[in-house]
């Protein structure tokens, strides 16, 4: 199986264009497949790089299978805000482990950031 799949653009997501090169395995486990393929990818200066992610794939109400999240598609550890997460306890390794539990956690180390520079002034 070979399939491209683009992610809309954001200030998180640094990956633009993905292509499943090879599916690793596909496992059934609480409501959801998680399917776990090497990813190849692009960034924005045009370098390729390959990666093993997990997508989390589950149908909505009318049947229809959806990537509700992700593990490995976002390149976090060289943002200043994840940085500052983990430093603060905003972000937890062990249960941030997903794309977009890792972003919810990212938004609640900017808020903190921005209040803590605020009451500075």
């Amino acid at each position: 199986m070979n399939f491209i799949f683009i992610i809309l653009s954001s200030k998180t997501l640094s990956h633009t264009i993905n292509q499943i090169q090879s599916i690793i395995s596909a496992v059934w486990k609480n409501d959801q497949w998680i399917l776990s393929v090497r990813n190849r990818y692009s960034n924005g200066f045009g370098n390729v790089f390959d990666r093993d992610i997990n997508l989390y794939i589950s149908s909505d109400s009318t049947g229809k299978m959806l990537i509700r999240d992700s593990k490995g598609i976002c390149d976090f550890e060289k943002k200043d805000i994840y940085m500052f997460g983990i430093e603060t306890g905003c972000i937890n390794n062990q249960v941030d482990t997903t794309d977009l539990q890792i972003i919810a956690s990212m938004a609640k180390a900017k808020t903190q950031r921005l209040s803590s520079k605020s009451s500075a002034l």
